[in-house]
């Protein structure tokens, strides 16, 4: 065999020819010049402890057709591609890059150095106050700590639709809420939350039962701690469901006003109030006591009578009955819940009915 060495690139023909006989052959070749592959391992990282790391590696010259490997290959996705991910890492590390040409067989090394950050993250959250009034507003001040000190902020709630980027931001909720805000400065990040409770506003309301003259108000207000009544003839009562008894006929401006932690709501409603002609003399009711009640009702009649005496809700719904003979009674009510009831007499003359209030 014989070597020849081509200083240009071409086509070359080769002719041979046989001394002896003369005979000749001949055959082409076409001579291609690459350049040497420079392989570049890419830019050094810096990550966060735990945090994995995409490598950028690259080549220039040579032919083109180029193969990968990545070492160490136990600390990679796949060591055989240009840009492979690291695993977790909590150390820094040499990553070395080799790149062969696979038309020419040459190679070209390079290496770069992913660096981990083990500076941590202190983030706390300090709102102008954990519970608020609802329609209140809330300051959510951030302080951090630790890492470059050139921050970015993520905020998120719970329930969802609170977002923003500030540092300091100002939030209104409308129920009880969770803040988030996920802080990082560009290679470590952390998160912390706050919770912020919403007390709910008072709101009055009332509804009431008129007996003659008597009237029981039932109190329906919602999220209140105490209570103010007034029943427009200059009588006030500050019991929840109070009973009040009207010295004359007419119509009477009744306003409640319901407190909590707040404020207070106020509702007024005009209640019309008429005594009863009484028919039957002997029934007449003189009088029950006390009312509202805690423990014993007590029952005046006017006359010796032999009755019954049957309580039920305000719906209706029997609850408990005594018999007695003569004008007192008493009827104990100390197991019954908080609420209005009805009061029912029966005797053989006929039935009368009234309303009483147990309180605690």
């Amino acid at each position: 065999t014989t070597s020849i060495t081509a200083s240009t690139q071409g086509s070359y023909v080769l002719q041979w020819t046989e001394n002896n006989n003369g005979c000749t052959a001949s055959d082409q070749v076409s001579v291609m010049f690459y350049s040497q592959p420079i392989a570049n391992a890419g830019a050094d990282l810096q990550i966060a402890t735990g945090t994995t790391a995409q490598l950028n590696g690259t080549v220039t010259g040579g032919s083109g057709n180029y193969s990968y490997h990545w070492e160490p290959a136990s600390m990679l996705n796949n060591a055989t591609i240009a840009n492979p991910t690291t695993i977790n890492l909590s150390a820094n590390q040499t990553f070395n890059l080799t790149v062969t040409d696979n038309t020419t067989g040459c190679t070209s090394t390079d290496e770069m150095i992913v660096s981990v950050s083990t500076s941590v993250l202190t983030i706390n959250i300090n709102p102008s106050s954990t519970s608020v009034c609802d329609g209140q507003q809330v300051q959510l001040t951030t302080q951090v700590s630790g890492g470059s000190g050139n921050y970015t902020y993520t905020w998120a709630s719970n329930p969802a639709g609170f977002s923003s980027s500030l540092a300091n931001p100002t939030v209104n909720p409308t129920q009880n809420t969770t803040y988030l805000v996920t802080v990082s400065d560009g290679t470590t990040q952390g998160s912390s939350s706050v919770n912020i409770t919403v007390l709910p506003l008072a709101q009055a309301s009332f509804t009431y039962n008129a007996n003659q003259l008597v009237v029981s108000f039932y109190n329906t207000s919602t999220n209140s701690i105490s209570y103010y009544w007034t029943f427009g003839d200059g009588m006030f009562a500050t019991m929840a469901n109070p009973s009040h008894t009207y010295l004359a006929d007419g119509d009477y401006t009744v306003t409640l006003i319901a407190t909590n932690n707040c404020g207070s709501d106020t509702i007024s409603q005009i209640i019309h109030v008429e005594a009863s002609a009484i028919t039957n003399n002997e029934l007449q009711l003189v009088n029950i006591y006390p009312n509202p009640v805690s423990n014993v009702i007590n029952i005046e009649l006017a006359n010796e009578l032999k009755s019954t005496v049957s309580v039920f809700s305000m719906d209706g719904r029997f609850i408990m009955k005594k018999s007695f003979q003569g004008k007192n009674a008493s009827l104990n009510v100390q197991e019954l819940e908080q609420g209005a009831y009805i009061l029912e007499i029966t005797t053989d003359l006929g039935m009368i009915k009234s309303i009483f209030v147990k309180e605690k």
